[in-house]
């Protein structure tokens, strides 16, 4: 009986009487999914907490605006070090409590996360050390910097940049900076120290010494062996990778307490070393990525299942440590392809034939798991001694594609990739027999093939070459060769006796793989385009394709911010945004998508609800860049695009602007993206769009209520700031609609009901006439 009468409270809509009895009976689940339908957040997450779901009660604590009680769970996982830490960390995060979540990172070892999250919550002073810290000396300084403009005599800060600008040479600019940081007993020494060492390196003797006099060290101490240290330090940081935990470069302590660098063998995306196991006394090969354990997530779960057991060709992978950043592979004694087809006695085409079947063999090996290479080049593919052939850049395609840093030279990924890998398409096993045939066709021709002209040129080699490399690579997938076997069988039908002995020689120019042996400017523009101007519309002659091309100014003059703007606008985490196609930093040009949705003017007002919904990637994308201070300045009526499934926005403007513009272009942002949802749904702009008049219009269309309109409005994003920490708000308001509109179908259909069936109580037919008008659901 009792739950039948709790069921009828339900079903009369009164579910606070409902959730009380449950909870009296200590059905704590029942009682706690109803007070969120109330949204009684806090005694949900009360309750979630009595029921031990830490995780659960934070989230629900934040989503009530109860941070002083999520932070006391908070504080209970940190000093418990909680496995549930990790999910804790997510949920402060995304509602935009950085510091908090910063917190919680640094707790259990995730510096680089944590260094980020200070940044966004402007805890730029911690920010700074632990930037420092990591490696990350760019971002460690202008989090010094920012902090200084605030307290420009904090020791510690003003000590902190002196370090940075030391390692970068500027000896000079680090006295006034050191000079502060003698004023307090914390940071006298070191900067007593590296003030002498600034003025010995600007040779300045006398004021070394008295410099050193200050800190307690005799005057005659000899200048040369008083500034070893300090340069052994800046030449590590000389050969330190972006990223690279500090005590990890070569010379200095072991990684990991296990690996001693030795020396830097580059690398484009990951900075490769040559270490020392000293576990396992043998060498290995380091490689250190950049950005977070999240970032790159997708790329060790590559190498893992590339991993587990080894696969046959591919390079040995010995440790994969994505909290450190870095993975260990075996030391490999041989060259590069490329390297052997650049030497003065290239391969001849029978050991090419033999490079690219043991490739092909590697290659399925790891189709078999399901792992698509992606990125084969002549750079991948390891010749070691003995004749034996290795495929190494296993996931670099993964790193490529979230860096968006690809140049597009004659030896880049682009060149030997699969048309519809450099399109963005899905794409499977045919992909890397593409690469395959383009990574042959470079060792036989010594260029790699221009789009759809690999049958091109061969009227020097026997007849079937021309037409093997016309199937090989073709540029729609549909008319290769359908599978490894088939393309296996083509190519060693061949007739290579007749070929054996043919090799590239060194003075000879490379064939470019086109019908007339000159292939021309890749990106074409109008001739009527004027000669300096920054941003032009230009046609892509290799793929056929109008583009925007994006000129920077020279490398001297170039300002880094455009590079870190760049890797946050093409970030996965923005697919709203104007799609960047290619960075070439050499030629000094990014190159766009020219975005073809229609304008905003032309689309027909919609619904409110799937409005809403469609507009949710758009602020989650503009709420990342603006916690990273990037703004867009074109998210406007005039200027955003929609073509009925997503609203798409263009990112030139952003490249171009400059930082102290970041301020005004976010609130721009904020202020046009309210516009943008009033143009949809058919409600007149006016002059300053924001959250309340969005409610306005939804109240007025009847889509929430007058109590959901008057909740929303006091937690409402202000639209004269970023909209950094909005996508929360708003997926409130999506839920907020959503539950209204169900509770009018509810009520609606009940009415209907006691409309056929009058077997109703008195009190109910009340309870149902006060919900009804309550939902503007009568004429009353």
């Amino acid at each position: 009986m009792i739950d039948d009468a709790i069921e009828e409270l339900i079903e009369l809509g009164d579910y606070r009487a409902a959730a009380n009895a449950y909870e009296e009976r200590g059905q704590l689940a029942e009682a706690r999914d109803l007070y969120e339908r109330l949204f009684d957040y806090t005694r949900a997450g009360q309750l979630a907490e009595q029921q031990g779901d830490h995780i659960e009660a934070v989230e629900l604590f934040l989503k009530g605006n109860e941070l002083q009680r999520a932070e006391s769970v908070r504080r209970r996982l940190m000093a418990e070090l909680a496995e549930d830490i990790p999910q804790a960390l997510a949920l402060f995060e995304r509602r935009g409590y950085f510091l908090q979540a910063a917190e919680l990172a640094e707790s259990i070892g995730r510096l680089e996360q944590a260094a980020d999250l200070y940044a966004q919550g402007s805890a730029w002073d911690r920010a700074g050390q632990l930037y420092e810290r990591i490696g990350r000396l760019r971002e460690a300084g202008e989090a010094y910097e920012t902090f200084l403009r605030g307290e420009p005599d904090n020791p510690e800060a003003n000590l902190g940049l002196g370090r940075i600008l030391q390692r970068f040479g500027r000896h000079k600019e680090v006295i006034p900076l050191l000079s502060r940081a003698l004023a307090h007993p914390r940071t006298l020494d070191e900067a007593g120290r590296r003030i002498a060492f600034a003025f010995f390196k600007l040779q300045l003797l006398e004021a070394g010494r008295t410099a050193l006099e200050q800190i307690g060290l005799p005057r005659t101490t000899d200048p040369e062996a008083f500034m070893r240290p300090f340069e052994d330090e800046l030449m590590n940081d000389a050969d330190s990778p972006a990223g690279q935990p500090r005590g990890a470069s070569p010379g200095g302590g072991a990684l990991e307490g296990r690996y001693r660098l030795e020396k830097s063998l580059g690398g484009r995306f990951a900075a490769s070393y040559s270490a020392r196991d000293l576990l396992r006394d043998r060498q290995v090969t380091l490689r250190f990525l950049p950005g977070s354990a999240e970032e790159n997530a997708p790329f060790y779960d590559e190498l893992r299942r590339l991993s587990q057991p080894p696969a046959p060709g591919h390079v040995r992978i010995l440790e994969i440590n994505p909290q450190a950043g870095f993975f260990a592979t075996e030391a490999i004694e041989g060259r590069t392809l490329l390297t052997a087809l650049r030497s003065q006695k290239p391969p001849n085409a029978l050991q090419c034939r033999a490079f690219a079947l043991s490739a092909l063999d590697a290659l399925i090996a790891a189709h078999r798991r399901g792992i698509l290479h992606g990125a084969l080049t002549p750079s991948a593919v390891v010749l070691m001694p003995g004749g034996l052939c290795l495929v190494d850049d296993w996931g670099l395609h993964l790193l490529e594609r979230r860096m968006a840093t690809q140049t597009g030279g004659p030896e880049s990924t682009f060149a030997y990739r699969a048309p519809e890998l450099n399109l963005g398409r899905s794409a499977d096993a045919r992909a890397d027999l593409y690469s395959v045939a383009a990574v042959l066709f470079r060792c036989l021709r010594g260029a790699a093939p221009a789009l759809g002209q690999g049958g091109q040129g061969w009227q020097a080699w026997p007849e079937p070459f021309g037409a093997f490399f016309t199937t090989a690579l073709a540029a729609d997938e549909g008319e290769r060769f359908p599978n490894s076997d088939a393309f296996r069988r083509a190519l060693l039908a061949l007739p290579w006796p007749l070929v054996a002995e043919r090799r590239l020689t060194p003075e000879a120019r490379p064939e470019t793989g086109s019908a007339d042996g000159d292939e021309g400017p890749r990106f074409v523009t109008s001739p009527n385009a004027p000669a300096n101007a920054p941003l032009v519309t230009a046609r892509d002659t290799l793929l056929h394709r109008n583009v925007r091309l994006l000129r920077l100014p020279p490398e001297d003059e170039r300002s880094i911010h455009i590079v870190d703007r760049l890797h946050v606008l093409a970030s996965p985490e923005s697919p709203v945004f104007q799609n960047i196609l290619r960075h070439d930093e050499e030629e000094g040009v990014i190159v766009l998508e020219v975005l073809r949705e229609p304008p905003l003017a032309e689309a027909e007002p919609h619904k409110p609800l799937p409005l809403l919904q469609l507009a949710a990637p758009l602020i989650r994308a503009l709420a990342n860049a603006h916690s990273q201070n990037i703004g867009l300045g074109a998210v406007t009526p005039q200027l955003t695009r929609f073509d009925g499934h997503r609203l798409r926005v263009p990112t030139e403007g952003a490249l171009l602007s400059k930082p102290q513009d970041n301020a005004a272009t976010q609130i721009a942002d904020n202020q046009g993206f309210w516009a943008v949802l009033l143009a949809l749904i058919g409600r007149p702009v006016g002059d300053a769009a924001s959250p309340e008049r969005l409610l306005d219009a939804l109240l007025d269309l009847k889509q929430i209520a007058s109590s959901d309109r008057q909740r929303l409005l006091g937690d409402a994003p202000d639209p004269n700031t970023s909209l950094a920490n909005a996508s929360e708000w708003f997926d409130e308001l999506i839920l907020t609609v959503e539950t209204h509109l169900s509770r009018r179908r509810v009520y609606k259909r009940l009415a209907q009901l006691a409309t056929a069936n009058r077997d109703l109580s008195d009190r109910e037919r009340d309870f149902l006439k006060q919900k009804r008008q309550a939902l503007g659901l009568d004429e009353a």
